[in-house]
Parts: structure tokens; C-alpha cells; sequence
């Protein structure tokens, strides 16, 4: 069980409490205890998403996280057909609910606005989604973005009114004739979900 706890601490707890329930031994014993004190801070795992865990973000009144992943993943690619947003009660650790299936792609960011009040999600294949927090719907139509490349990042400014996202983008290279990669910075009403401004 030692030799998961950089790469699987949960899998190797697991295995040493397996260890102690077929032998209660002082080795068993010994790997258990030095699975509980490898992160000592850890209060607990959650365990719903399907696929690997793409974001995290804490509601700014921190009693609510929202994970973001991977539903549907091909075992052989690992690329994802379908983002996932599940909602959790910080203090059980419990499920609350899974929001509405709105990404088709790998989640790439989870972000509040200042207030609370709004919640944006962005996934590598272009879509950003713009929640409501009160009832966890959506305030517009899904936003799809025109990129070259990966969508990888969404923030609010600080009014709420905006909300910026940032994007890989395959530019072409006039000297080497290769394409090199790049990034775009676009603005976005978070009332219409129109783009206001991109940068290049």
C-alpha cells in the first residue's frame, strides 16, 4: 500500500485496512497509520465524477464546492465527449446535485463572481456556461466560443458584469511556416453572453 501514497492515497488506505482486516499485524497496522499521516490536513475524499477532475472552486460563502470533470471518457484516448458539474455540501461532504449536461469536452475552469450570484464553467472544446447560483440555471445559452485551440480559463471582474476567458490559439509562423501556439483574451457581457471585446 506504501508505494501508492503519491499517486493514490485513498487506494493505498484502502489496502492497508484490507492489510489489518487478513492480518492484524504491526506492519498492517504500520502502513495504515502512515497512509492517515501522509496528508494530515485531509478531511475526506469525493468520489461521483466518472472521469478525472478538471476544476474546483468554493462558493465565496464557503459552504458549497463545485467540482468539475469528465462524464464520459474513452479508456483507451482519455479525451472526454462530456463535462460533468456536480455541486457539494461542504460540511457533510455529500452530493447536492448534478447540474444540467451543457459541456462536451474536459472541464477546464469553475469561477465565482465576487457576489455569489453567478458561476461561470468553461471546457477545452469552447463552451462557456453561465449559471444562476439561487437556482443553478442558466442565465444564457451556452456560449460557444471560435478558437483554434483549447479554452482554458474563465474569470469574472470584480462588478460581475464581465467575464474574461482565455484560449490557446494556432497561429501560423510567416518565417518558419509551422504553426505556433498563441493566446486570445475575450470579454464577454455575462447579461447576454455577447462578446465585447477579444484580444489577439
Amino acid at each position: 500500500s506504501l508505494s501508492h501514497l503519491e499517486d493514490s492515497l485513498d487506494l493505498a488506505a484502502l489496502l492497508s485496512i484490507e492489510a489489518i482486516n487478513n492480518a492484524d499485524t504491526l506492519p498492517a497496522r504500520g502502513s495504515l497509520l502512515s497512509a492517515l499521516q501522509y496528508y494530515p490536513q485531509l478531511d475526506r475524499y469525493l468520489h461521483e465524477h466518472a472521469g478525472r477532475v478538471g476544476a474546483v472552486a468554493f462558493h465565496p460563502g464557503g459552504e458549497l464546492l463545485v467540482t468539475a470533470g469528465c462524464a464520459a471518457e474513452d479508456p483507451v484516448s482519455k479525451s472526454c465527449s462530456e463535462g460533468e458539474i456536480l455541486l457539494w455540501d461542504v460540511q457533510q461532504g455529500e452530493l447536492i446535485q448534478r447540474l444540467e449536461a451543457v459541456h462536451t469536452g474536459f472541464m477546464s475552469d469553475l469561477a465565482f463572481s465576487a457576489d455569489g450570484s453567478m458561476m461561470a464553467s468553461s471546457s477545452w472544446g469552447g463552451v462557456i456556461a453561465l449559471w444562476d447560483t439561487e437556482t443553478w440555471q442558466l442565465t444564457v445559452q451556452p456560449i460557444i466560443t471560435e478558437t483554434t485551440g483549447r479554452l482554458l480559463g474563465v474569470e469574472f471582474y470584480p462588478d460581475g458584469g464581465t467575464l474574461v476567458s482565455s484560449h490557446e490559439a494556432s497561429l501560423p509562423d510567416p518565417v518558419s511556416g509551422t504553426n505556433q501556439i498563441s493566446a486570445e483574451i475575450y470579454f464577454w457581457d455575462t447579461a447576454t453572453g455577447e462578446l465585447v471585446e477579444r484580444i489577439p
